[in-house]
């Protein structure tokens, strides 16, 4: 019998603790090292200086059937013992904006999503299916998106890597309050202005 490698992983965030169940899976000894009272990492909120960061997970997609965070949980064996409530499919999410009283929806699904603000922005059709496009191109060319083996190199989706998710949205229209929309789940993520590429939004 070949003898495994004992394995040590300092910090329990998603990483780690993802990491330490994978190796384990595969015959290693794991043991997981964290400095704080709770594993979890930023899975949690946690305080500093008295001041409360809700870094904790709010929601996840790619839960149906066959999307890659089904495929991750049921390899990790979790997928199961999961109490999960799917969210609204025509308003998961809503942006709010500081000049304007409506509530602007993020539905579920490429479809839903434009049909939701082609409804708020009649006159911008395109610009909403070309944003839609994109992401879904760069989605289906991430290898850790759709978990699909690919050849020797970078990923299809690497020049997206250093492209600028505020440049991208401006170059689709001239309407503020419509990019001011798209881009409006920038603080899940801590997007900067002029900084964060592409693939992260």
């Amino acid at each position: 019998m070949e003898s495994k490698q004992s394995v040590v992983i300092v910090g329990s965030g998603l990483g780690g603790l993802i990491c330490g169940a994978i190796l384990s899976m595969e015959g290693h000894r794991v043991t997981v090292l964290e400095r704080n009272k709770q594993f979890g990492g930023n899975l949690q909120s946690f305080a500093r200086d008295k001041h409360l960061f809700d870094s904790g997970v709010h929601y996840i997609g790619g839960l149906e059937k066959g999307q890659n965070m089904y495929r991750i949980f049921k390899y990790l064996g979790i997928m199961d013992k999961l109490k999960l409530e799917k969210l609204d499919e025509l308003a998961f999410d809503k942006i709010i904006l500081a000049d304007d009283e409506r509530e602007f929806n993020y539905a579920q699904g490429y479809d839903n999503f434009i049909a939701g603000l082609v409804a708020d922005f009649p006159d911008e059709r395109a610009a909403i299916e070309a944003y839609c496009a994109e992401i879904r191109r760069i989605c289906d060319e991430f290898p850790l998106y759709n978990l699909h083996e690919q050849e020797q190199g970078p990923p299809s989706a690497a020049s997206s890597f250093g492209r600028d998710t505020q440049q991208f949205i401006a170059s689709l229209t001239d309407n503020v309050k419509l990019q001011n929309v798209l881009g409006g789940n920038n603080p899940l993520y801590a997007g900067i202005k002029n900084k964060t590429p592409l693939y992260v939004h």
